[in-house]
């Protein structure tokens, strides 16, 4: 049962703030929420969903475990070193995004995590954190007209 409650939290919680932020945008103007109804109840769908196949694999886990008896001798914890690698790498992106700029943070953060995930193609790499860099950069800036930290580039 732990196992389950375990993972259930991220979605809860992500339910939760996605329900916190619907309760917040009630008194914004319509033409200001099209998005946010549709987006909430999609993140309920998605919540659902994620409940009953984790119901599911919760139920073949336990019977399985009451089928065969597994020698616990010998077994060693997994340290996740990879998972504990990407929280790092999100949060010094997230530290140095202001000095260096998004385009070039994004594009060695980019390039960091695909070598990470074992891409070992060093063009596959460039080329991927280059272009999505800028796809970014372009749906962001000029389409969706967010500001981005300009960093030592300025753009």
């Amino acid at each position: 049962m732990y196992r389950l409650m375990v993972s259930l939290f991220v979605p809860s919680v992500v339910l939760i703030l996605s329900a916190a932020y619907y309760m917040e945008s009630l008194n914004v103007d319509p033409i200001d929420k099209i998005l946010i109804k549709p987006v909430c109840l999609l993140i309920l769908v998605f919540y659902l969903y994620f409940i009953v196949v984790e119901i599911i694999r919760y139920k073949k886990i336990k019977h399985s475990d009451n089928k065969i008896c597994r020698d616990t001798v010998g077994s060693r914890i997994k340290i996740p070193f990879k998972e504990a690698g990407i929280i790092c790498m999100t949060a010094l992106y997230v530290w140095i995004i202001q000095y260096l700029g998004f385009v070039l943070t994004s594009i060695f953060f980019m390039g960091a995590m695909l070598y990470i995930l074992n891409v070992r193609k060093f063009w596959v790499i460039v080329c991927f954190s280059v272009v999505s860099s800028a796809v970014l950069y372009l749906a962001f800036k000029v389409v969706l007209m967010v500001p981005l930290p300009g960093g030592i580039l300025g753009f």
